[in-house]
């Protein structure tokens, strides 16, 4: 619900200006494995990618990147937040590049129904496949694990996990925390570079 405005030059205006609101944090649909997105309804038309997205005090809090459109919805704008930019932006300037961290595991959401039937309720991240050469092997993760915990952080699903694991600096000793077979156990690993073909 905050109001917004981004800036830009759609259709080659220059220094256009659109005002819309907040429509929703961490939004999960768009161009990229990691995804974290703002969604605004302030127009980003095409020109606008890569402008700044900023508050009404002039503070920016994303970079416009892209738009979703939809003849009965109209078009739906979408932009990186201004604190996952600015791991972005020190990583380049350090290394000259964008590195990741890596444990080694595909995930899946495990969901059941509640007891009416009509709401979802997140059991779990499960663990659909190991990298056999990857940290989290190594640590005694298993196939079928359910990953509840990051340090004992709770775990809200599988792209907040994927998210959080490729953020933090690579070489970080991370406690997970899985349910198998009902039983609740910890493992500590330390994440590694995520390769190019992962």
């Amino acid at each position: 619900g905050e109001n917004v405005i981004a800036i830009g030059n759609p259709y080659g205006f220059d220094f256009t200006v659109t005002k819309g609101i907040i429509s929703a944090k961490h939004r999960e649909r768009g161009p990229t494995e990691y995804r974290d997105f703002l969604q605004t309804d302030a127009p980003i038309n095409p020109g606008n990618s890569g402008g700044p997205l900023i508050d009404m005090n002039g503070n920016l809090i994303g970079i416009t990147t892209f738009i979703v459109s939809d003849i009965r919805a109209g078009e739906l704008g979408f932009a990186i937040p201004s604190n996952l930019v600015k791991i972005i932006m020190d990583r380049l300037v350090k290394y000259g590049k964008v590195e990741r961290s890596y444990v080694g595991v595909s995930l899946q959401d495990k969901i059941t129904l509640d007891n009416e039937g009509n709401g979802m309720i997140l059991d779990g991240t499960e663990i659909v496949y190991l990298d056999p050469k990857g940290p989290a092997v190594k640590s005694g993760l298993k196939k079928g694990d359910l990953i509840t915990k990051i340090n004992d952080q709770e775990i809200e699903g599988s792209n907040q996990l994927r998210n959080y694991i490729a953020w933090i600096q690579v070489g970080s000793n991370i406690t997970v925390t899985v349910l198998r077979n009902e039983t609740e156990l910890k493992f500590g690993l330390k994440t590694t570079l995520r390769p190019n073909n992962f």
